[in-house]
């Protein structure tokens, strides 16, 4: 192997003598190059020209038409197992003014690679006898890595749309309205808080039956009403004081032993409460919650019976029950509140 590179070498060297005696260094060249069938292994036409260029230095193929000298090659098989490459190259006069036959006994066909690159160099320029391979360009550097930026994107969030919130309570009342005691009841309400305005409540109330003091009468008092409750301090779901005025309206139910008798019922009605939650989540609580208020009473029926004056022999009317002109209440109950 060493005997056939050292002759490929001088033959080369030879072939670069002889050429410099017979034409001067070209401009251009143009190549054939033809794979033979079963060599199809051997260096492809493409790889073969940019292989020369590299030992060149510089760009020398064109196009037939345009080339000042023409490399005509071939690579084919050669028995048993070995590889034969002949290069042609003639001038544009179509004088031949060089001829290289290159043999490798065994092995792949790319042995015979670097000396067909380097007797093509010489045919075409005489003068590349010590011609190294052009350095490959370096490779670009890489582009810098960009420092990173924190962007700050403003995105508007739309504000919640306002919501109701309410609740519902259940009470236990007292009330002091001149029948001569505390007359037990319940009182059962309910509030809403449209966005922006202060609550709206209503409130449906009851009492137990109570007898004037006399025993004459039994009393029972029916109403229901409607008020605002603007919270003076605190806020929904925490310690809340609150303030309520509305009117109240219903029924005055009292029994005799002469009939029963109902009176319309009419008042004014103001109470302050405080609210104090127990438990609960973040939209909704239980709470226990207080008040006291007054009732002032627009309309007041009286209730009196005929009585016989022993003294006068004649009957006079007495009066047994005079609804006062205010009444009182307190009211103790639990609540709740959905917000």
């Amino acid at each position: 192997m060493l005997r056939r590179l050292v002759a490929v070498a001088a033959f080369a060297a030879m072939g670069a003598a002889a050429s410099s005696s017979f034409a001067a260094p070209v401009k251009s060249s143009s190549l054939s190059w033809t794979r033979l069938p079963g060599a199809e292994e051997c260096l492809a036409t493409r790889e073969f020209a940019r292989a020369v260029e590299r030992k060149l230095g510089r760009s020398v193929f064109v196009s037939a038409a345009d080339a000042e000298l023409a490399v005509e090659g071939r690579v084919e098989r050669a028995a048993p197992k070995g590889w034969r490459a002949t290069i042609v190259v003639t001038r544009a006069d179509g004088v031949t003014v060089g001829r290289r036959e290159l043999h490798v006994a065994g092995g792949k066909c790319a042995l015979l690679d670097d000396s067909l690159v380097l007797v093509v160099a010489l045919m075409i320029d005489p003068d590349a006898g010590g011609a190294r391979e052009a350095p490959r360009p370096p490779a670009p550097a890489p582009a810098p890595t960009p420092e990173p930026r924190v962007i700050v994107v403003e995105v508007p969030v739309p504000a919640p749309a306002p919501r109701w919130s309410g609740d519902v309570g259940l009470e236990g009342t007292a009330l002091v309205a001149g029948i001569g005691g505390v007359v037990p009841g319940a009182r059962l309400t309910a509030s809403a808080l449209p966005p922006g305005l202060v609550p709206l409540e209503v409130d449906a109330n009851v009492s137990a039956l109570a007898r004037t003091s006399d025993g004459a009468l039994a009393v029972r008092f029916l109403y229901a009403g409607v008020a605002v409750c603007p919270t003076l301090l605190g806020e929904p779901g925490a310690v809340a004081l609150s303030a309520c005025g509305g009117v109240e309206g219903g029924f005055l139910h009292v029994a005799s032993s002469t009939g029963d008798r109902d009176d319309a019922l009419f008042a004014g009605s103001a109470r302050a409460r405080i609210v104090v939650p127990l438990f609960g989540g973040p939209s909704w609580s239980i709470d226990a919650r207080a008040e006291a208020g007054l009732l002032a009473f627009f309309r007041r029926p009286s209730y009196s019976t005929s009585v016989l004056d022993p003294t006068a022999l004649t009957a006079r009317d007495q009066t047994l029950f005079r609804l006062p002109a205010l009444g009182g209440t307190v009211a103790v109950g639990l609540g709740f509140e959905l917000r």
